[in-house]
């Protein structure tokens, strides 16, 4: 309830950060960009096929999970430097995409989900009344983008090779109709 009101009352009078000319847009890789606590998942977004995208586009709205640096540096050692090699190039794509909704979900709307899809096809878990994502909790900043929100997070979320009828039966709520 804190969680889902402290973001009702942010976004009041928030709306996406336009500009007369594309070029000047606040998409959401700009802002990345900005913001001096997102320098890994910069790192990932700039690696991502998808990157571009939400440096450029503005035709395309996107929701971003992205982790803080201090969420990166909770990942065990070297982890963050295996993502990045490029031999690792498929398992980046997949953390990155992990992170993102290919549509805009204002704070107010997330209350009604207790499972996101994100564009790995994946499902993850949330309780945006608790302010949970997955492991991963949520930072009390928005950020308004003219192409989506990013909402930061405390955790780097990881993908599971789990398909919905695994994740329902680990899920423990769902066992009659599993």
């Amino acid at each position: 309830m804190i969680c889902s009101l402290f973001f009702s009352l942010l976004t009041l009078g928030l709306s996406p950060a336009q500009a007369a000319n594309p070029a000047e847009a606040k998409t959401i890789g700009r802002i990345v960009r900005e913001r001096p606590e997102l320098s890994n998942f910069l790192q990932l977004l700039e690696k991502s096929d998808i990157g571009s995208l939400l440096s450029e586009n503005t035709s395309i709205r996107y929701t971003i999970f992205a982790p803080t640096d201090l969420a990166f540096s909770k990942l065990p050692e070297g982890a963050f430097e295996t993502l990045l090699d490029p031999r690792n190039d498929d398992r980046l794509e997949e953390v990155f995409k992990f992170h993102v909704l290919s549509r805009s979900e204002p704070p107010f709307a997330l209350e009604k989900y207790s499972l996101l899809r994100t564009l790995t096809g994946q499902f993850l878990k949330l309780d945006y009344t608790n302010c949970s994502l997955g492991k991963a909790r949520f930072l009390p900043e928005t950020i308004q983008c003219s192409n989506g929100i990013i909402y930061l997070i405390d955790g780097v979320l990881s993908p599971t090779t789990d398909d919905l009828f695994q994740f329902l039966q680990k899920d423990g709520r769902f066992t009659i109709f599993t």
